[in-house]
């Protein structure tokens, strides 16, 4: 082939790619046409159909036509459907949506061919009782509804320019059967938004309401303040939300009888373009008691024309928000921020300033320390939830002290440089006064007030008082009533009790009493430096400790922990010589607990040849015959308690240490002493008091002959001890 051919044929096959991409912008595809073979309308392609046509009996037309963006060439977009007869309207788009999708989905139950002139008549497709006309690309299409099929299975519908009929389900008649309000959009106000209004007017049948808006909403008449936020929201938001039940009337000549000449209530928003929005409220609708008559009216910039719509009806719940009183819509709460509006806060020499993820406490002009974040929001959420007790007008030089306040508070808010400031005025029996900014009026709250408003930095410092690996703890002490128990970790990592004896320490305490000091953390600061009712100037119990940290370099930190009077909320604690707080309850029993080993009459039993249990002159004695025990002198003990005797002998945990030092009096001759014999000839002694109460509850005093600690067990842990019956 020749290149003069090849571009010859280049160019034939462009002008035949052109002509049919120009073709087909102005009619479907074959391909389009083929998806829907199994439809009724094969023509209809919901994304080409700009225009259609709904007529009912004698009703005029129904007209829907699509706007599309002027960038759409091939007309894909889904664009606007608007109403554009027999009112010109925005439509309903689920109810546009709804009949569409009843036209693009309609399939025959049954189809009939060849059908002649008389068979139309007989189905009524000449006078149809319905007829949509739409039209895609260049091409329109008309949909004839017809009479019930004697059959009862549906209606008959024919396509105009086919010489078929076919039945279709009636609820395809259901889904058309509508008249032009059902199409129309409900909204009075639709695409209406008050995020930028300005200003609110509430008139008609009550003293006009006024509402502007400068960074916080305000009212200016009939009374003057900072406006509850919230129902300033309400009515916006009802605004918006208001939907149309029914539509009466769409140029009325006369306002008189709906009531809205003289109206119930009169809305008008003002948004910061100068865009308004009215709303017009009369009287009960008709026979529908519940409902009123309304009408909506819009000046896109405030200079008109002002488009008013037509009368409708709409629920009377709806407008509800319309009933204010004009006592009820100030602000009451103290605080009218919300958290997250917040960026920063002074209060004297005090910043709270928001980090990245946490707060920041920062003092005079000291480096600012991490801040808690819990009692800020604790702070706050008290100052939000603070009500006014009482309003006074704030005329000339204000009174109540607010001319030299006692306090101040500024708050920074995080959208804009705009300040809230809380200025404190005095403190009487009456309670605290206060004055929320500029507003035009002075609030009376609860005494507490003055609290909240005159902050120390210890309310708002990190509760988090150490931050250490528990892995480092080197060493543990613990002083109280006179006794000192000191505990140091060897290389291997076991902990040994120094003081006042030398013996094994308890794992499982002192670990835990290392990661609890590790992880210190203050319940709530009390005060900068203790008071005699904080008991700590000769605390109950001091406890000390030192972490080393394994990596080379590293400094070790050495704690001192005293603990005070107990309070209702805890008890008075103490870090070295830092702020007074109040110490977690969990935190104060482990501490209460000794570090001796609770283990230490634990007997292995895989070590025994012999246990002998000697209850005075009596005596009871087991012995070991390879893998199963006799009696001494003959005899088979019982299996079930023997077993039970030795699993509980091997698992000896006690409850608590319960002094340390020599055996007391009733240890001298217990009533039970427990001797085992080991493999190498030595013996274990276990002695067994008996019960008493301490502590709150009762126990068993025991003793291991050689360690000089007296231990305490709850009796149903020693029962099979105890009760012990060959």
């Amino acid at each position: 082939m020749s290149k003069r051919t090849t571009i010859v044929l280049a160019v034939l096959n462009a002008a035949l790619l052109g002509f049919i991409l120009l073709y087909e912008q102005g009619t479907l595809s074959t391909s389009d046409v083929a998806r829907r073979s199994g439809q009724v309308l094969r023509r209809f392609v919901r994304e080409r159909v700009d225009h259609v046509e709904l007529i009912r009996d004698e009703d005029a037309p129904i007209v829907f036509d699509r706007e599309r963006t002027e960038d759409d060439e091939l007309g894909d977009s889904l664009g606007t459907w608007t109403l554009t007869a027999p009112v010109e309207s925005a439509a309903d788009d689920d109810a546009v949506d709804s009949l569409l999708s009843a036209l693009e989905w309609l399939d025959a139950r049954r189809t009939l061919e060849g059908v002649a002139d008389e068979d139309r008549a007989r189905m009524g497709l000449d006078e149809p009782r319905f007829v949509v006309r739409f039209r895609v690309m260049d091409e329109e299409v008309a949909l004839r509804v017809g009479s019930e099929a004697p059959t009862g299975d549906g209606v008959y519908a024919a396509v105009d320019g086919e010489d078929r009929a076919y039945v279709v389900g009636t609820d395809f008649v259901e889904s058309i059967d509508h008249d032009v309000d059902h199409f129309r959009d409900k909204d009075l106000f639709a695409g209406f938004y008050g995020t930028d209004a300005r200003q609110i007017t509430l008139g008609g049948g009550v003293p006009e309401l006024r509402f502007e808006r400068d960074g916080v909403w305000r009212v200016r008449a009939p009374v003057r303040g900072w406006a509850d936020a919230s129902k300033v929201d309400r009515l916006l938001r009802g605004l918006r939300d208001l939907r149309a039940t029914r539509f009466l009337d769409e140029r009325p000549d006369d306002l008189g009888p709906y009531g809205l000449d003289t109206p119930w209530r009169a809305l008008t928003v003002t948004r910061a373009e100068g865009e308004t929005a009215t709303l017009l409220v009369g009287e009960p609708c008709g026979e529908h008691a519940e409902e009123r008559y309304a009408r909506a009216a819009t000046d896109e910039d405030g200079e008109g024309p002002v488009v008013e719509g037509p009368v409708v009806c709409v629920r009377a719940s709806d407008v509800q928000m319309l009933e204010l009183d004009p006592e009820s819509v100030r602000a009451t709460s103290l605080l009218t921020l919300g958290d997250d509006a917040i960026e920063r806060v002074e209060v004297g020499a005090l910043t709270l300033r928001r980090g990245e993820t946490t707060w920041e406490l920062q003092v005079g002009e000291g480096e600012p320390s991490p801040a808690d974040d819990a009692a800020i929001a604790a702070w706050l959420g008290a100052l939000r939830d603070a009500r006014v007790r009482r309003f006074e007008p704030a005329d000339g030089e204000p009174g109540h002290g607010l001319g030299s306040p006692a306090a101040t508070v500024t708050f920074h808010r995080s959208d804009d440089d705009q300040t809230l400031v809380l200025h404190l005025g005095e403190v009487d029996a009456d309670g605290a006064w206060v004055r929320r900014g500029d507003e035009e009026a002075l609030t009376l709250y609860d005494a507490a007030v003055a609290d909240a408003l005159r902050p120390t930095p210890l309310r708002f410092r990190a509760r988090q008082l150490v931050s250490l690996e528990p892995g480092d703890a080197r060493s543990l002490g613990i002083e109280a009533g006179g006794l000192t128990e000191r505990a140091t970790r060897g290389e291997g990592g076991t902990w040994t009790l120094e003081a006042p004896s030398s013996m094994e320490a308890d794992r499982v305490v002192v670990r835990d009493i290392a990661r609890r000091l590790a992880t210190l953390a203050a319940e709530r600061f009390v005060a900068e430096a203790p008071a005699a009712e904080h008991g700590l100037r000769s605390p109950s119990r001091v406890v000390t400790a030192r972490f080393e940290p394994a990596e080379e370099g590293g400094e070790p930190t050495d704690l001192r922990l005293a603990f005070g009077a107990e309070t209702v909320e805890g008890t008075y604690a103490r870090l070295d010589e830092g702020p007074v707080f109040i110490a977690s309850a969990e935190l104060v029993d482990a501490v209460e607990r000794s570090l001796a080993s609770l283990d230490a009459l634990t007997v292995p039993i895989e070590e025994l040849t012999s246990i002998r249990l000697e209850r005075g002159p009596e005596q009871t004695e087991l012995t070991r015959d390879g893998t199963t025990w006799q009696l001494a002198g003959g005899g088979t003990p019982n299996p079930d308690r023997t077993r039970a005797l030795l699993d509980r002998l091997s698992t000896l945990r006690a409850s608590r240490v319960l002094a340390h030092g020599a055996q007391d009096a009733s240890l001298a001759s217990p009533p039970l002493r427990v001797v085992a014999t080991r493999r190498d000839g030595s013996t274990v002694s276990l002695s067994f008091g008996p019960e008493i109460t301490q502590y709150g509850e009762a126990l068993v005093p025991a003793r291991r002959d050689g360690v000089p600690v007296t231990y305490g067990f709850r009796p149903e842990l020693l029962e099979s001890i105890l009760d012990f019956a060959p």
